[in-house]
């Protein structure tokens, strides 16, 4: 799932003052990235994926950084992971070929 900070809220700006090292953690301080997706500075998007069933839940994350000003920059985001499971089928699928 893509989230764009710029269409979804008004706090694209913040991200922009923010210095080139942005680190996107959960809220005990463990890094989202690569865990629970990744996050892309220059178009202020979030890629939510993940296939860690132990996610499955709603996470309070923290998008960090500096600005050249050095104030602290922090954006926070809630990403809530669903299960994905399969359709449960109520009869058998039937193939149909059409030539």
């Amino acid at each position: 799932m893509k989230y764009d900070i710029n269409r979804e809220t008004s706090y694209g700006d913040s991200v922009v003052k923010m210095g080139e090292r942005v680190s996107w953690l959960f809220q005990d301080g463990s890094a989202a990235t690569g865990v629970l997706g990744s996050f892309t500075k220059t178009t202020k998007t979030f890629d939510i994926f993940t296939i860690d069933e132990n996610l499955i839940g709603k996470h309070r994350t923290i998008l960090r950084g500096c600005s050249v000003m050095n104030e602290l920059i922090e954006l926070y985001l809630y990403a809530e992971v669903l299960a994905n499971s399969y359709p449960d089928f109520v009869t058998d699928l039937e193939t149909v070929h059409i030539i």
